[in-house]
């Protein structure tokens, strides 16, 4: 997959049976996949190809403009030991949808019925969302 039919499967949404809903699975999917060839031991392997690494996530990535690339690199040095089989993905649990001044929007609610768009085994959603991670699942 190059990148422009990459943008083109994690924006798809009007073709999916769910929209938005699936298109989040696709990019979850996706990130997935991106991080399996990333987070190798063998990008961390020496100093060397760890610095190429992080040279080209810092080239490629923008978050926002308060995570500073130093902020970044700290960020996937942190995480060299952690792999796919670690990551856990979650969806806030969808409680609507909507249209607002021509926009089409989800509603969250933390008392979705389950399997809503939260991941399925969850009991409980925080009352603030705060981005976590970890190499494992912690309750919430």
């Amino acid at each position: 997959m190059d990148g422009a039919q990459a943008l083109t499967y994690v924006r798809e949404r009007y073709s999916l049976p769910r929209g938005d809903l699936d298109r989040t699975h696709r990019q979850q999917a996706f990130l997935r996949a991106v991080l399996a060839k990333t987070l190798t031991a063998g990008s961390f392997s020496s100093p060397l190809k760890a610095k190429k690494l992080l040279d080209n996530v810092t080239s490629t990535v923008s978050v926002d403009d308060r995570l500073s690339d130093s902020d970044l690199r700290d960020l996937m040095w942190s995480v060299k030991g952690v792999r796919t089989g670690d990551m856990v993905f979650m969806n806030a649990p969808v409680g609507g949808f909507d249209t607002i001044k021509g926009q089409s929007v989800s509603s969250w609610t933390p008392t979705a019925p389950p399997n809503s768009g939260r991941r399925s085994g969850t009991t409980r959603w925080p009352t603030t969302w705060r981005p976590i991670l970890s190499t494992g699942c912690r309750d919430l």
